[in-house]
C-alpha cells in the first residue's frame, strides 16, 4: 500500500530509498535515522518513495512492506538475514549478525525485499514452536456435536501423520490446550510422541464415548515405526462418557469380571482408560468414569512388548475394572509411583499370575476399592514400598515362582467388608 504523508519539520532531510517512521499523535513522517528510532516515540512504517519538491507540495510517498522492492531499497538478493537502520546514514543495511544495540528493522527476504518492519529495537521472525497443538490440525474443544467429535478424532490420527513414519523416529510434542475435546472413537497413539496439555487438574480433557479408550499401539512387521513404544503421556485429563460410578458400602461384583472373580485378579470385561500394548510413560493424567480398568498393561509377547513401562502420579477414580491392571509376558521392570486409586470397582492394583515381575511401586494409594488394595501373582520378585490401602478385602501378595514377594512399609486396613 502506497501513502502519502506529510514530512515533520526540522528533522533530517528524507531521501528515496530511506526507511521512514511516523509519530503517533500527529501524523508526520520523518527519517528513521538510529537517533530518532532509539529516543522519539515513533514507529517504522515503510520506505520512502518519492518526495513532493514543490514546497507547498512536501508530502512524501511511503510504501509498506509488501510494496518495497529492492530497487528502492538497494539490498541485493541473497540469504535471509535481519535488516537495520545503518547508523551512518539511515538508510537500510543488510546484517547477518546485529549488534544487540543496533535498530532492527526487519526482515530482508531471498530477493531482496523488505518482507516486514518493526517498531525499533523489534526483530521480526517466524517462530517454529517446539510443538504442535492439535488445534492446528482441526480439533475444536467445547463441541459435543457428532462433527465435532469425528473432527477431534480426525484431528489427532493427521497430527501424528505429519510427523511421518520412519523406522524409529520420535513424534513430535502434541499439545492439547485448555478445553474438552469430545472423541467419536479410540484414540490411538502409534507414535513415540509427547501428548501433554495443561496438566492433572488443568483444562485439557479428552472426553471418550462409550466402549473407547487411549491406546497405545505396538508395532507391527510391516511397519515397525508404527508403535507407540517409549510415548509420553502426561498433564491430561481422560474421561469416559460411561460415567462409571458406585458407592461406598457396595461390595465386589465377580460378573463383571473374568476369570478368577473369586481371588479378586480377573481383568475387567468394561473399557480400560489406557490400555498399554508398547512400554509408555503416563504421569499426571486423571482417570475418570471408565466401566473398566484405569490403566491395564497388556503384554504377550513379540510386538507386545511392554517393559520398563511407567506411571507416576496419576489420579484414577471411579473405574468398575481394577485401578491398574498388569498382565501377560514382556511386562517387567515396570515402575509404579505415587498412584492414587479412589472408587475403584475391583483391587487397586492387580499384577496378575500370567504378568512378568521385576515391578516396583512406590507411595501408592487404593481407597474404597470393592475388591484388594494390592494383588500380586507374576513370576519374579515384586516389591511395594510405602504402599497404603482402604479396601473390602486384604491385599494379597501369593509366592510364585523365583523371587518371591517383598512388601515395606506397608500400612494396610480393611474398612469395608
Amino acid at each position: 500500500m502506497i501513502t502519502e504523508f506529510p514530512v515533520a519539520p526540522g528533522v533530517i532531510k528524507i531521501e528515496v530509498g530511506d526507511v521512514v517512521c511516523m509519530t503517533p499523535v500527529v501524523p508526520q513522517v520523518r527519517r528513521a535515522a538510529l537517533d530518532i528510532l532509539q529516543f522519539a516515540k515513533t514507529s517504522a512504517i515503510g520506505i520512502a518513495l518519492s518526495i513532493g519538491e514543490h514546497p507547498a507540495n512536501p508530502n512524501v510517498a511511503v510504501a509498506t512492506a509488501g510494496d518495497v522492492d529492492k530497487a528502492i531499497t538497494g539490498l541485493p538478493a541473497g540469504a535471509i538475514s535481519i535488516v537495520i537502520v545503518d547508523p551512518a546514514t539511515g538508510r537500510l543495511k543488510r546484517e547477518p549478525n546485529p549488534a544487540i544495540d543496533d535498530v532492527q528493522m526487519g526482515i530482508c527476504d531471498a530477493q531482496g525485499n523488505v518482507a516486514l518492519l518493526t517498531p525499533p529495537r523489534g526483530i521480526a521472525t517466524t517462530i517454529q514452536l517446539p510443538y504442535f497443538n492439535i488445534v492446528d490440525f482441526g480439533a475444536v474443544p467445547n463441541d459435543s456435536s457428532a462433527a465435532a467429535k469425528a473432527a477431534n478424532s480426525h484431528a489427532f490420527a493427521l497430527a501424528q501423520e505429519t510427523m511421518g513414519y520412519p523406522v524409529n523416529s520420535l513424534g513430535r510434542p502434541l499439545f492439547v490446550p485448555s478445553g474438552t475435546f469430545y472423541l467419536a472413537d479410540d484414540l490411538h497413539i502409534s507414535k513415540s510422541l509427547e501428548l501433554f496439555g495443561t496438566g492433572i487438574q488443568g483444562e485439557s480433557i479428552l472426553m471418550f464415548p462409550p466402549f473407547k479408550s487411549l491406546i497405545i499401539d505396538p508395532g507391527n512387521v510391516v511397519d515397525p515405526a508404527l508403535s507407540g513404544a517409549d510415548s509420553m503421556i502426561r498433564d491430561l485429563q481422560i474421561i469416559s462418557e460411561e460415567n462409571w460410578t458406585t458407592t461406598d458400602d457396595a461390595h465386589f461384583i465377580p460378573v463383571n469380571f473374568d476369570p478368577d472373580p473369586d481371588i479378586f485378579k480377573g481383568a475387567s470385561k468394561g473399557t480400560p482408560g489406557i490400555k498399554m500394548r508398547s512400554p509408555a510413560t503416563i504421569q499426571r493424567v486423571y482417570i475418570k468414569g471408565f466401566t473398566g480398568t484405569g490403566i491395564y498393561i497388556l503384554g504377550g509377547g513379540g510386538v507386545f512388548n511392554v517393559n520398563t513401562w511407567r506411571i507416576h502420579d496419576v489420579y484414577i477414580n471411579k473405574c468398575g475394572g481394577h485401578g491398574i491392571h498388569v498382565s501377560g509376558k514382556e511386562t517387567s521392570d515396570g515402575l509404579c509411583t505415587g498412584a492414587k486409586m479412589l472408587v475403584i470397582g475391583g483391587s487397586g492394583i492387580n499384577h496378575d499370575d500370567s504378568s512378568s515381575g521385576n515391578c516396583t511401586y512406590v507411595g501408592c494409594d487404593a481407597e474404597v476399592t470393592k475388591g484388594r488394595g494390592y494383588v500380586s501373582g507374576g513370576i519374579g520378585q515384586m516389591t511395594f514400598v510405602g504402599c497404603f490401602s482402604e479396601a473390602n478385602e486384604d491385599s494379597r501378595l501369593s509366592g510364585r515362582g523365583q523371587g518371591g514377594r517383598c512388601g515395606v512399609g506397608w500400612r494396610v486396613v480393611q474398612v469395608y467388608g
